[in-house]
């Protein structure tokens, strides 16, 4: 159980890989402990492929750090720019990033332009609980459209899938609004019979959070859902990374000094 919380076996994995990547030029215990010395520090994501920065929560919030001080300027500049132009700059750092989860931002939220703190505290949610929000989403088309899970999945397991899996989210019209009650009970629902799951995953916003952004709203859309999700002060620090949105500007100007000396 502590290996499978922590995710042990997918850096003992991927350490060996690298002790023999590298047999020739280095003696392995030096590659092992540079290679452990960058899961520490978080600069193990660079350059990496995307089945490695979403394999893990630890990964995906060290790549979500990686990207804010990398580009923590734009946010001193005041830059807004389109969601594929953020998109290049994710795959700077990660060159298959792909672009299904930019697809995922809140439509309601992006316009043509998004300033770089509108899209990084958007972005967070969609990066490190991706596959929860997939499961969310599939409920909420069910629902929708009066079928079953089943049906709608085709019998697929949908929480069977893992993070390093691009799941094709199904289609579903922003503008339909239903019941907050009815949809809020089959997230805590899903939540709640997943609990081990999440656990060893931390795949998904504590209970108490999801019932906080469901909260005080009789209806909404599944893009409305996704903004609050966005706008959750107790989503951002279960995550753990980004400030407050008003620390914003103070914190990055403060990553830029500290990045340069």
């Amino acid at each position: 159980m502590y290996l499978q919380k922590h995710s042990l076996k997918t850096y003992v994995h991927d350490a060996v890989a690298s002790v023999l990547h590298k047999k020739d030029e280095n003696k392995p215990l030096d590659v092992l402990v540079d290679y452990f010395e960058s899961v520490t520090s978080g600069t193990h994501v660079v350059l990496r492929e995307y089945a490695y920065v979403a394999a893990t929560l630890y990964n995906r919030v060290s790549f979500l750090k990686l990207f804010w001080r990398t580009y923590a300027q734009m946010a001193l500049k005041g830059a807004a720019m389109n969601v594929r132009d953020y998109l290049s700059l994710l795959r700077l750092l990660c060159p298959d990033f792909p672009e299904e989860l930019t697809d995922h931002l809140p439509q309601s939220a992006r316009g043509d332009t998004m300033s770089f703190s509108d899209f990084i505290y958007a972005f967070e949610v969609i990066l490190c609980y991706n596959h929860f929000l997939v499961r969310c989403l599939f409920r909420y088309v069910a629902i929708q459209d009066g079928r079953t899970l089943e049906e709608l999945t085709e019998g697929r397991e949908v929480w069977g899938y893992e993070h390093t899996d691009i799941i094709k989210w199904p289609v579903v019209t922003i503008q339909h609004t239903m019941e907050a009650s009815l949809f809020g009970k089959a997230v805590i629902d899903l939540a709640s019979s997943h609990l081990m799951y999440k656990e060893i995953c931390q795949c998904c916003p504590s209970m108490d959070t999801l019932e906080d952004v469901l909260s005080g709203c009789h209806q909404l859309t599944f893009d409305q859902f996704l903004l609050r999700l966005c706008a959750s002060d107790r989503v951002r620090n279960e995550i753990g990374v980004l400030p407050p949105r008003s620390q914003f500007l103070s914190a990055s100007i403060a990553l830029q000094l500290d990045s340069k000396s």
